[in-house]
């Protein structure tokens, strides 16, 4: 039987408006994602995949809370609704929180795979893997709640059927959002233990810790779609889901957003070095995040030596375990000829400019 369309209330304007938002915003980052790996001319790694994949999840999500929102009438109280519409709101629900599951638990698995790959001391590797195999054991057991918590599984969107019942659903549901909550600052935590034991200045630590500190976006988000599921009525659901359908595509779309962050780099520096040549800021030598400018290989040599192994992979620099040479990445040796041809045609014949270096004294400046 067809389900008629229902007029669109202001909630589900603004549920609706979120959803495009997420989705648009995820698919650039995404995008951009991939772009840098292509910038830095590496092989895509299985986290990009599996990133992908989460995307895919909050194109599904969205799409059945759009639906929801069309169809079942989300933002307008129940007693205003056909019997059909309320039938196909829920039924669409039963659906949209098995997209929510996998890709929450895809963008997990996603930044463990990437945190186990550059953090080469072994304990927080095994710390990685661990929250990991944590991500995949929440998606299942939500995908169990979903499945189990009414019996039969028709009980969930018809509640007349004979002999049907359903367990504690607010109970169930936050449990599993609390947990969700858990494994992030889990995950978050594993590697700033490491950042702070370096020998770099403060506001250097500081850089480095804010990249995984990120994750206070999504953990906050998933907090507040706990609460908003504490206080959600099942009797008037459509009224009172508009506010924790909203944060599940929030919290995925952020996490997408937050998770490829870190990767994304390259793509800023090509942007930058591109307009700007000659107004970059003071730099010191390459310590905490990659710089696509840096220094003259013998300068970081020293420095990057007393750096953990895991930061360098993060930078993106590469140490001879032999030699103990510092060798620049393919994205900073281009920069360095771009700055050369650009500082031949202004008449500095390959002069580095002081704005590249702290010290103004004749010491500090160096050829190429």
């Amino acid at each position: 039987m067809a389900v008629d369309i229902v007029p669109l209330a202001e909630g589900g304007i603004q549920l609706i408006s979120v959803c495009l938002l997420m989705i648009v915003l995820a698919s650039i980052f995404v995008s951009l994602r991939f772009y840098s790996r292509t910038i830095r001319k590496v092989p895509y790694q299985p986290e990009d995949y599996t990133i992908l994949a989460a995307l895919l999840m909050l194109w599904f999500e969205g799409s059945f809370i759009i639906a929801m929102t069309l169809l079942g009438g989300i933002g307008h109280h129940m007693v205003d609704l056909k019997p059909e519409n309320i039938t196909q709101m829920f039924k669409l629900s039963y659906g949209m929180q098995f997209g929510y599951a996998i890709g929450i638990g895809l963008v997990k698995c996603s930044l463990c795979m990437t945190l186990a790959r550059i953090l080469f001391y072994q304990p927080y590797r095994t710390a990685a893997i661990v929250a990991g195999i944590l991500a995949i054991c929440w998606s299942i057991s939500t995908i169990l709640v979903g499945i189990l918590i009414c019996t039969p599984i028709s009980m969930f969107w018809n509640p007349l059927v004979n002999g049907g019942h359903c367990g504690n659903q607010n109970l169930a549901f936050a449990a599993a959002g609390t947990t969700d909550v858990i494994i992030d600052f889990f995950i978050m935590i594993i590697p700033l233990p490491g950042v702070f034991k370096l020998q770099i200045p403060l506001a250097n630590k500081l850089a480095v810790a804010s990249i995984f500190l990120l994750g206070l976006c999504t953990i906050a988000v998933g907090s507040l779609r706990v609460v908003s599921i504490v206080k959600l009525s099942f009797e008037d659901a459509s009224y009172s889901g508009k506010i924790p359908d909203m944060l599940t595509i929030l919290e995925l779309g952020v996490a997408i957003i937050v998770t490829s962050c870190p990767i994304l780099r390259p793509v800023f520096d090509k942007f930058v070095h591109a307009t700007l040549p000659s107004a970059l800021p003071n730099r010191s030598c390459m310590e905490a995040i990659e710089d696509i400018h840096g220094k003259h290989q013998a300068q970081c040599v020293s420095h990057t030596k007393r750096r953990p192994q895991w930061l360098n992979a993060l930078s993106g620099r590469q140490i001879d375990e032999e030699s103990g040479t510092d060798s620049l990445t393919r994205l900073e040796q281009e920069s360095l000829d771009e700055d050369r041809i650009w500082l031949e045609r202004n008449g500095r014949n390959g002069t580095t400019p002081r704005s590249y270096t702290s010290d103004p004294s004749p010491e500090s400046s160096h050829s190429r």
